[in-house]
């Protein structure tokens, strides 16, 4: 009933003549709504019977998405609005179902089935016939070569192609790529650093379609919000980590194969610390640096798997920790439960403490630690060792520092079965915290020395 309709909450909008018009008709002292829309009759106006398409039939090794052509006739009605056409690939997996091809560049395979998705609307005012027919490259649709589904005004037409023929010439597999550049050096600048790029076989990148875009983080961070395009111009700077995404893309006649293997400064870049991805004329590296400086000391070979740990620890904005001397790191010394809060304080960035209150005896102003300790216990990291001690200088045991790492990220699938430590244990192995930084049985109650410190600091 009209008398129930909130007037100042209801709207009318219309364009002109063959324009949709909607109405928002809202009950008073209701959030119930209603949206009841149609279209204005005027010259502008009709019905689209008949459509025909005429697609181009894609080939092996030779078209991709982006080169076939489309045209849709709606036999002079004048309804088609071209502004819309969308078009949706896929190809035919091994186990029958489709995939979706997202890179409009990707060369068709020889011998494989192919299906593609044509969207595209009427214009305002125009409808399509309950009874309209369709033909796709002059055969009716509705067959196992396409289909034509409508709604009052979408039209989508859907077209099957394969086995694909090939011509004469097949495309040439690369198999290898190894790409070469400078390491980022501070002041520097993208520009700077001299890029070179090698394939198997020779010659079968196209140069001129190379790209190479740099990014800057303050740590070697899994998260990649927090990674920042360089700027052209922008210097390197000391202390931050620097990784480029390297675009490559294969010359005509040569196509990539889902066993092409690439490698950044010679190393496989498929890890935790790059990636590694590919179409069949596109290939995506990328790789994370050390970050831009060096470190003094004579006890931390190049060969030391926790070389990289200490770079990023002695190099990091804020330093997470120097040495304990001018040339010396000490990485098998014991560390304390201070120094290891500490640490942890400094590679979550130095986070000023909201509280004030210090709940603990042994923890006074003064202590280098006093601001890390009050920011490990509002942030739930610890809570001490005791009624009112957090034991500053007593040995922090593996179990201790992958405790404190756990709590930090958030306690990730947090069970409470076990020891106290179990579940951080549990955390640390499947994120690949501890590999290759003990031998033998892990021991959790064995202290933690300065090297495997910073390399769980590093890892998360």
């Amino acid at each position: 009933a009209t008398e129930d309709l909130d007037e100042t909450r209801t709207a009318v909008s219309a364009s002109g003549s063959g324009q949709l018009i909607t109405t928002r008709l809202c009950a008073k002292e209701s959030s119930y709504k209603a949206v009841i829309s149609g279209w204005l009759e005027g010259s502008s106006g009709g019905v689209v019977e008949n459509l025909s398409m005429t697609i181009s039939e894609p080939i092996g090794g030779i078209s991709t998405p982006a080169t076939v052509s489309f045209s849709v006739s709606d036999n002079g009605a004048g309804g088609i609005d071209r502004s819309t056409e969308k078009t949706y690939w896929f190809r035919k997996n091994a186990e029958g179902t489709w995939d979706l091809i997202e890179d409009q560049n990707t060369l068709f395979r020889t011998g494989e089935y192919y299906s593609v998705d044509y969207y595209v609307y009427v214009k305002g005012g125009y409808t399509i016939s309950d009874g309209a027919s369709a033909t796709v490259n002059g055969l009716p649709s509705d067959t196992t070569y396409s289909k034509v589904k409508y709604s009052d005004n979408r039209i989508r037409i859907t077209a099957n192609f394969g086995p694909l023929e090939g011509e004469a010439r097949e495309q040439r597999m690369i198999e290898q790529v190894w790409f070469t550049i400078d390491p980022p050096r501070e002041g520097a600048t993208p520009a700077d650093l001299k890029c070179s790029v090698q394939t198997a076989p020779a010659g079968a990148l196209d140069p001129s379609s190379q790209a190479v875009v740099w990014y800057r983080c303050s740590s070697k961070s899994r998260s990649v919000n927090k990674w920042v395009e360089v700027k052209p111009g922008e210097a390197f700077v000391k202390g931050m980590f620097y990784s480029p995404d390297v675009f490559l893309y294969a010359a005509d006649g040569y196509a990539f194969s889902p066993l092409t293997e690439g490698w950044i400064n010679g190393e496989a870049p498929d890890t935790y610390f790059g990636s590694f991805y590919k179409s069949d004329k596109k290939v995506y590296l990328a790789r994370m640096f050390d970050a831009v400086g060096g470190i003094p000391f004579t006890d931390v070979a190049d060969s030391a798997n926790y070389r990289d740990a200490v770079y990023w620890a002695y190099n990091a904005c804020p330093q997470v920790t120097d040495g304990t001397s001018a040339t010396t790191f000490s990485p098998d010394r014991i560390c304390n439960r201070g120094q290891v809060v500490t640490f942890l304080w400094r590679a979550a960035g130095e986070p000023e403490p909201r509280t004030t209150e210090n709940p603990f005896y042994d923890v006074s102003v003064s202590d280098y630690f006093y601001k890390p300790v009050l920011w490990a216990i509002e942030n739930k990291i610890t809570d001490g060792t005791g009624d009112h001690t957090f034991s500053p200088y007593v040995t922090c045991r593996n179990s201790h520092i992958l405790t404190f790492i756990y709590r930090a990220v958030g306690s990730p699938g947090k069970t409470g079965e076990g020891a106290w430590w179990a579940d951080a244990l549990s955390w640390a192995e499947s994120e690949k915290l501890l590999d290759g930084t003990y031998s033998g049985e892990f021991d959790v109650d064995a202290g933690c020395p300065r090297a495997n410190v910073v390399e769980y600091l590093f890892r998360y």
